[in-house]
């Protein structure tokens, strides 16, 4: 007869035996007569579930205790209760680490373990932790963590009291699970979990992580970068995969992914000091990740007092945020430190960031250093800007983003070659009506070259100005197929090169800085066989124009005179009409007219020139009445 392994069930009862072919399913033997259970010694049955499993099995052992103390050594024994409930097999000359989860050792100094039977991932309570919330699981949940195998956190509540820090690979899953810190036998913050360097590739997922921090007292720090260190989840490993996680009540940041230095373990005598390691980790990815009211700690040292901290923060390199979520963090989704921080961020959400203080302004999105690719994310309801592009990142594109009742601004650009893509900004300003405009041009920090808006959007109410450009420095921009609105006007571009080519609402016309533009480009409603085209100064005809280089002011100007009802070419210069015009100065005919009396004059003043039929030039000071009106010019024949 074949002897199957078997496996308990979390609760450790032991399903119903099966045996090979030769037997029958054995489920209900409450009846049968003359079983002669192997641990027992007696010669009627059971209970149906312990006369299968003498069945099916060499040995039966009610928990951990009595398997430890058995005095024979059976190849399998089926342990029935308890942490240890499931099935364990005899390994002969085995010497590995007894942890009684994985590897039991039954007597010291014995050669020979017996070790567990399971098939992919260990139960954390198999290494004692309880689960409940209330007790101090940290002894036992590290000693699971130490075990290095994949770890199922079923729906625990693992309540810890330090830092749970990973050194080697780690896989981690659960269903509905929670990892929560209790900072009461430290007195201040550290994080609930810290993913260290060699942890590379590690895997989180289903798993809630509560830092528990709200009213908790900050850590000793001996420098600002140790802020770091008062985050719930620090990652900083490569190629580490958090995915469907919760993180909450974050002291600072939530989900923060950098790498540091740490000297110092926070105490009174041991400030911590953080130094950063620029653009590390690599390619961490966070799928489906939520954060909840992150940044609830009171910074007292190292800038002005105020509660802020991100539901997600980074300071490495290609890190990927995808379909990620914060909600009441003091920021949402910011690149934080470090020299050459970048990453894509992909239908991302951040609703409702808090303002706390100066240096906690309820930013939604937050992009410094490197450059990042962000598309499909909605910042709404942040006490502060909706995206911002600091004045130190250089190369963001942002695509098909919406700002929506954000308490400032909707969209600012701080920064060279960011590009905006069919992004809309509505009804922001709500911390002031008419006060923070949907788009900005922000050059306070550095100045801006080649930044581009396509197919923007400012819609709505609130806003002061759609597009505004502000600042120290120069800003040199391109703003293409944008319609703005603002409560002040739709632009306020002020002498900064920013050409925005935007069309006047309800007609088919375009201007170039007027959003109303007296000057247009206009195609005819029907197929014609010419187009107008017109740009230039309304108290000069609105005219198509001809500019001197480097000279505004001097330009040739063609327009129609709807006063008088005739067309104009004039030259202009600094907007008084006095300067003569020249036509075909180096030579050629000009020619006005068809030269007739009745088909169009060449007019000097009120006087009219034209050819009458005998082929003479005459002239009359007012418009003729025939061919042969007026005087003929001088002696002709």
């Amino acid at each position: 007869m074949t002897i199957p392994y078997m496996f308990a069930e979390r609760s450790g009862r032991v399903p119903g035996a099966y045996l090979d072919a030769d037997f029958a399913y054995v489920n209900d033997v409450s009846n049968a007569t003359g079983i002669l259970p192997k641990t027992r010694g007696g010669t009627g049955g059971d209970t149906s579930q312990e006369a299968a499993e003498n069945l099916s099995v060499g040995f039966v052992a009610a928990d951990l205790a009595e398997l430890k103390a058995l005095t024979s050594r059976p190849p399998e024994v089926l342990v029935k209760t308890g942490r240890a409930a499931g099935m364990w097999e005899w390994v002969s000359g085995s010497s590995a680490t007894p942890d009684d989860a994985l590897v039991v050792q039954c007597s010291s100094g014995e050669s020979g373990r017996y070790k567990r039977v399971y098939d992919g991932r260990a139960f954390a309570e198999w290494f004692g932790v309880v689960g409940d919330g209330v007790t101090d699981d940290t002894g036992a949940f590290e000693r699971a963590v130490a075990s290095g195998v994949a770890l199922d956190l079923g729906s625990l509540t693992i309540l810890v009291t330090n830092t749970i820090s990973l050194a080697t690979y780690q896989n981690w899953c659960g269903a509905g699970a929670a990892l929560k810190f209790d900072s009461t036998v430290l007195g201040y913050i550290l994080p609930l979990l810290n993913v260290d360097v060699g942890a590379a590739g590690s895997q989180f997922e289903g798993i809630e992580f509560d830092h528990n921090a709200s009213g908790v007292d900050q850590a000793s720090l001996s420098n600002q970068v140790a802020m770091w260190w008062q985050c719930c989840v620090v990652n900083q490993a490569n190629h580490v995969t958090f995915a469907n996680c919760t993180v909450r009540n974050a002291w600072d940041s939530g989900f923060a992914n950098g790498r540091v230095a740490v000297t110092g373990d926070g105490s009174v005598g041991s400030p911590l000091s953080l130094s950063a390691v620029p653009g590390f980790p690599e390619a961490a990815i966070f799928d489906n990740c939520r954060a909840f009211d992150c940044g609830l700690g009171d910074h007292h040292t190292y800038g002005p007092e105020g509660f802020y901290g991100n539901g997600f923060g980074n300071g490495g390199s290609r890190t990927e945020y995808a379909n990620c979520y914060a909600k009441r963090c003091y920021g949402g989704i910011a690149g934080e430190f470090g020299a050459v921080t970048s990453g894509t961020v992909t239908n991302c959400v951040v609703d409702e960031s808090l303002s706390g203080g100066p240096q906690s302004l309820g930013l939604g999105f937050w992009f410094g250093d490197g450059p990042y690719t962000v598309t499909g994310c909605i910042a709404m309801f942040c006490a502060g800007a909706g995206f911002t592009v600091a004045d130190t990142s250089d190369g963001a594109a942002l695509s098909n983003c919406y700002a929506y009742a954000n308490g400032r601004e909707g969209f600012v650009v701080g920064k060279s070659n960011t590009t905006l893509t069919g992004c809309i900004a509505r009804n922001n300003s709500q911390e002031t009506t008419n006060t923070y405009s949907a788009f900005v041009f922000d050059s306070n920090g550095a100045a801006i070259a080649n930044a581009i808006l396509v197919g923007c959007a400012a819609v709505g109410t609130g806003h002061k100005y759609g597009l505004e450009a502000r600042g120290s420095n120069t800003i040199d921009a391109d703003v293409t197929g944008c319609s703005f609105v603002g409560a002040t006007a739709a632009t306020n571009l002020g002498s900064y090169s920013v050409a925005v080519l935007s069309r006047k609402s309800g007609t088919r016309n375009f201007g170039v800085n007027s959003p109303e533009p007296l000057s247009k480009l206009e195609a005819a409603d029907t197929p014609v066989s010419y187009l107008t085209i017109a740009v230039g100064n309304a108290g000069n005809f609105g005219a198509l124009a001809a500019v001197l280089a480097g000279t505004p002011g001097k330009r040739v100007a063609l327009a129609y005179d709807g006063v008088n009802d005739v067309g104009v070419i004039q030259s202009i210069h600094s907007n008084t009409l006095v300067k003569p015009t020249f036509l075909n100065p180096s030579g050629g005919d000009v020619m006005a007219g068809k030269g007739s009396w009745n088909t169009g004059c060449m007019r000097l003043g009120d006087y009219r020139l034209w050819i009458d039929s005998s082929g003479r030039l005459r002239i009359k000071s007012s418009a003729p009445s025939s061919d042969t009106d007026g005087t003929v010019v001088g002696t002709q024949t």
